[in-house]
């Protein structure tokens, strides 16, 4: 077994099944090329992990949403500065057309 997959029982249970952000906006920032480099045999099982947790947080409140950050790795406030703020500002606009 690779230390990939090794890591992947930690993704397992990355969100309880109770975490709720009802009435709150959740943006989950999605990473175009989350793990260059990593041994093909490794990426199948790492994508499919990483699908599965952004799915979970999409699931805690109605009012989330994903979004795909191009040009970006798991780094994304590096590699794409903007892209975080960007979030904070939409989900703080989302916020007010939620009224709460």
């Amino acid at each position: 077994i690779s230390g990939s997959q090794d890591r992947l029982s930690l993704y397992g249970s990355a969100v309880a099944k109770s975490e709720r952000h009802d009435g709150k906006p959740v943006i989950v920032l999605s990473a175009e090329q989350p793990y260059a480099g990593a041994p093909a045999d490794d990426l199948k099982a790492l994508l499919a992990a990483r699908e599965q947790t952004h799915l979970a947080l999409i699931g805690t409140s109605r009012y989330a949403k994903r979004v795909t950050i191009a040009d970006s790795s798991h780094d994304i406030p590096n590699d794409q500065p903007a892209a975080p703020a960007i979030a904070v500002f939409e989900a703080m606009e989302m916020r007010k057309q939620i009224g709460r």
